[in-house]
């Protein structure tokens, strides 16, 4: 990909070698937003850590659907995805013994209440990240992975603190009458553009942001579940 205008596709795509961005992005088609802002879908066959080259802030990524092959064992695979503005690359780390098949990533556009089923969720919607990621459609077999969600300080609402962030999943993915559950930080990667969430069984659509339940009560009731586990 070679062109500061870039492309957008009017069908299905599926890039047999390595897709290299030099210079632009990939948009998968155009359609209604939400819930379908890109109705088309673009498919890497090469394994998913060399499937795509180049991809970053200045060069290039893909806006919309990317579906990347996954190897069988532990790999690392990272999904170079975006809205029209930032580069929110999806960096997905799998449990070991998982079986080949494949897997989606998208970052859904820019919106300032986040995810449109925010409403259902402890996140507030004033302290969010004001973008949410899609992992979905997977045909490869895996007890759990972890996945680092990148954003951009301007993805920010006024007021949010990163340290106290909170990651929810909803699955199925939006549009889908799905479910929200929640998702186990690390806070030990927490950076001021990004966020990582392990131990996750399952795809769905990830929302960040500040929860509207302190951080004292959100504790007490981890330790209050610790000791009738122990009990």
């Amino acid at each position: 990909m070679n062109n500061a205008d870039g492309l957008t596709l009017g069908d299905d795509v599926t890039v047999s070698g390595v897709l290299t961005f030099t210079s632009g992005k990939i948009t998968t088609g155009t359609g209604t937003t939400p819930p379908t802002p890109y109705p088309k879908m673009l498919t890497t066959t090469t394994t998913c850590a060399t499937s795509v080259s180049g991809a970053a802030q200045t060069t290039g990524w893909v806006i919309g659907n990317l579906k990347k092959s996954i190897p069988a064992g532990a790999p690392t695979c990272t999904f170079e995805v975006g809205d029209s503005n930032y580069y929110s690359q999806i960096e997905v780390v799998f449990a070991p013994e998982t079986t080949a098949g494949n897997m989606t990533g998208a970052a859904m556009p820019h919106s300032p209440d986040g995810h449109p089923n925010i409403s259902g969720t402890d996140i507030n919607p004033a302290r969010n990240v004001n973008r949410f990621w899609t992992l979905k459609d997977p045909t490869a077999v895996f007890a759990s992975y972890s996945a680092t969600f990148n954003f951009d300080t301007d993805d920010l609402d006024a007021g949010t603190d990163q340290l106290e962030f909170v990651i929810r999943r909803y699955d199925p993915p939006y549009p889908g009458a799905g479910t929200w559950s929640n998702v186990t930080v690390d806070e030990g990667t927490i950076t001021s553009t990004s966020i990582k969430g392990t131990g996750i069984t399952g795809t769905g659509d990830f929302a960040i942001g500040n929860s509207t339940v302190s951080a004292f009560l959100r504790e007490r009731e981890w330790v209050y579940q610790r000791e009738l586990y122990y009990q």
